[in-house]
């Protein structure tokens, strides 16, 4: 490494400019229609407080996350840029620490800016970093932890545990699922101090660490974890794993790991927990496909598991550190290689300089011209149906409704976006609604037009919004 320390205002300057790169680049990408997994986060803090809680749990959701986003809709308002700002706060403020955090470590100011530019671009970061989810508060938390880990293992530095502790709980009451990536870093440190005085120490961070986790997890499991349990069949749908291709296809390995590891061969320290960090981001993801392929729990979806990618951008870091402390040229070609090799093969670089004034994430779903559309045509006394594509509609829509379970069955219509007539929840078979005699039907369902079957739709008018599909039945009247 470098015979003398890095300077902490060169890093906090380069930190700032890490932060500044991450909000920017997600800017274009803030204004559009919510998606449906948004919606249900805009309808959680829509209404008053004490209806966070109760909607948070409809959705099989902590509630921790909600009454944040209610506090923040408050202070900075509703629209879809303002609320989307929470998550892109959350994450650009995830990058600074990587660059201060990871530059502090390696001693190297290449490797931590290394480390938080591919945080900022990195595809799966880009997509959780502009959406109205917990995902992007797990990757702060995320980022945290990592950098206090990586400062107690390589400095021995008891007070990076307190860190490590509270950013650990905060993930796990964000998304609790995340605790299957975070809970190693503890196990690690454990099981890698030798020193019986130590480990006497950390017996009692330990007892610290596994009597908060138990207290979190109690919580957790009174509010919404029994639940999901009990209906974790529900979610085999998107979140199985089938196929071992799938393992190779959650994240971008070859840029992301193997030509980072590749790289620290070459240099000098910190090759050996770099090494490390690399074998977690490994090991906890193939742990989630293991657990979802085996079909005990359905949580094979990177957002189950996207603590992993702190982690990831550390190891390129640790990575791009190690070739600086060799030598500063290599460091600086080392970090432009892999910053700007990750960002051509993810189709990033391309579509930001082809038109930097679109935006890079677009989910495709136009609610708000749907219902806008729906409000215009739509006449009094007009039946209208609503299939949000929620993976709980089969079961919800055949008993007999409470008004939590009609809000949340129905809450794509009731939130920001708002029709006017009132509006009934429908199960996947579209074919099962017929027009009547009398008056008009309309069914606004979240499937694709040309997904639609079209034998029972004689004389109807089907309008496309991005994903979201209208389709009008007229009365036979």
């Amino acid at each position: 490494m470098d015979a003398v320390p890095i300077s902490k205002r060169r890093l906090f300057a380069s930190s700032a400019v890490v932060v500044l790169v991450a909000v920017a680049i997600r800017i274009s990408s803030l204004s559009e229609s919510y998606w449906i997994d948004e919606l249900h986060s805009a309808w959680c803090v829509w209404g008053g407080w004490d209806d966070v809680f109760p909607r948070s749990v409809a959705g099989h959701q902590s509630p921790a996350y909600f009454l944040g986003l209610r506090l923040w809709m408050l202070v900075f308002g509703d629209s879809e840029l303002a609320m989307r700002m929470s998550s892109v706060t959350a994450v650009a403020s995830a990058c600074g620490v990587l660059t201060y955090g990871v530059g502090r470590w390696t001693n190297s100011l290449i490797g931590g800016t290394a480390s938080g530019l591919s945080l900022a671009l990195e595809t799966n970061s880009l997509f959780f970093g502009t959406e109205l989810r917990p995902y992007a508060v797990v990757i702060l938390a995320s980022s945290i932890a990592t950098t206090c880990f990586v400062r107690r293992m390589s400095q021995r530095d008891e007070k990076a545990m307190l860190g490590l502790i509270g950013s650990i709980l905060l993930a796990a009451i964000v998304q609790p699922t995340s605790i299957g990536v975070l809970v190693w870093f503890p196990i690690i440190v454990f099981v890698n101090d030798h020193d019986r005085r130590k480990l006497l120490r950390l017996n009692r961070w330990t007892f610290v660490v596994l009597s908060l986790l138990s207290v979190t997890f109690v919580f957790l499991w009174s509010t919404t974890l029994s639940q999901s349990w009990l209906q974790r069949d529900q979610w085999a749908s998107f979140a199985t794993a089938t196929s071992l291709r799938e393992l190779w296809k959650a994240w971008d390995w070859v840029w992301l790991l193997l030509i980072p590891i590749a790289l620290t061969t070459i240099g000098t320290l910190p090759r050996r927990l770099t090494f490390c960090l690399a074998m977690m981001a490994v090991g906890a993801t193939a742990a989630y496909w293991v657990v979802s392929w085996l079909g005990w729990i359905p949580l094979w979806h990177r957002r189950y598991f996207i603590a992993v990618l702190p982690m990831i951008a550390t190891v390129i870091g640790g990575a791009v550190g190690a070739v600086s402390a060799r030598n500063s040229c290599l460091g600086w070609m080392a970090a432009s290689v892999l910053v700007v090799g990750m960002t051509v093969r993810q189709s990033t670089f391309s579509r930001f300089v082809g038109a930097p004034s679109r935006a890079l994430v677009v989910r495709g779903e136009d609610w708000r011209s749907a219902v806008e559309w729906v409000n215009a045509n739509a006449q009094k006394g007009d039946r209208i149906f609503l299939d949000g594509g929620l993976i709980e509609s089969d079961a919800l829509s055949t008993e007999a409704l409470e008004s939590n379970q009609l809000g949340y069955l129905t809450f794509a219509v009731e939130g920001p976006y708002r029709v006017d007539l009132p509006v009934i929840p429908i199960g996947s078979r579209l074919s099962d609604v017929r027009s009547t005699e009398s008056a008009d039907t309309l069914i606004i369902t979240r499937r694709p037009a040309k997904k639609i079957e079209a034998d029972w739709l004689s004389n109807a008018e089907i309008r496309a919004f991005g994903n979201v599909t209208v389709v009008l039945l007229p009365g036979q009247g």
